[in-house]
């Protein structure tokens, strides 16, 4: 799963850092889908999928909605990414001051 690969490559602090930010946007499921995923960090097995979407939608998770999966992955992927950018881009130009 890239979303939980990519939360497995950052730091405590980044990862602070990135809640705050989650928590501070209007989608509460993405925030729940973040905090669940989080808690995998340090594991070895990745999460199923039914225990995903039933902890971030609280329904019953059957194939026809797994469309609404993906969109919140997808949404969260493109969230970290942007962390990444910014995050490289402020250590860019404190070196280069």
């Amino acid at each position: 799963m890239r979303t939980l690969t990519l939360i497995k490559s950052f730091t405590e602090a980044e990862l602070i850092e990135i809640e705050g930010i989650i928590h501070a946007g209007k989608r509460k499921t993405l925030f729940e889908l973040f905090i669940l995923l989080k808690r995998y960090k340090r594991r070895t097995t990745n999460p199923v999928t039914e225990e995903l979407f039933k902890a971030v939608f609280g329904k019953t998770y059957s194939k026809a909605q797994n469309y609404v999966l993906r969109h919140e992955l997808r949404l969260l992927n493109e969230l970290l990414y942007e962390f990444i950018a910014a995050s490289s881009y402020k250590v860019l130009t404190a070196k280069n001051k």
